[in-house]
């Protein structure tokens, strides 16, 4: 996970048009709810996230969304332009 949020983080997201030697300080990361509950999920990945930040100095800020607020979430984020630095959704939806 580590690997994969720092490849994340170097993907830019910042509209304030700075240089490479802007390193973000704080990320925003939504998960979807992939185990039994918000709470396990948070428990499980928590950790990790702990892990990251001891690394990269990077704090992640993490927020597991229910599946059932998730979709209406993702399009208020995307027509606001206020979504999250890393979004994980998993693979489950389909037309």
């Amino acid at each position: 996970m580590s690997l994969a949020l720092a490849a994340t983080a170097c993907g830019g997201g910042s509209s304030s048009g700075g240089g490479s030697n802007d390193s973000p300080k704080e990320l925003t990361y939504w998960a979807s709810n992939q185990g039994a509950g918000v709470e396990v999920d948070k428990k499980v990945l928590q950790p990790e996230l702990d892990k990251f930040e001891k690394e990269t100095g990077i704090k992640v800020k993490l927020e597991v969304v229910p599946w059932s607020d998730l979709l209406n979430r993702i399009l208020t984020a995307t027509t606001s332009g206020q979504g999250p630095d890393v979004l994980n959704i998993g693979n489950t939806w389909s037309a």
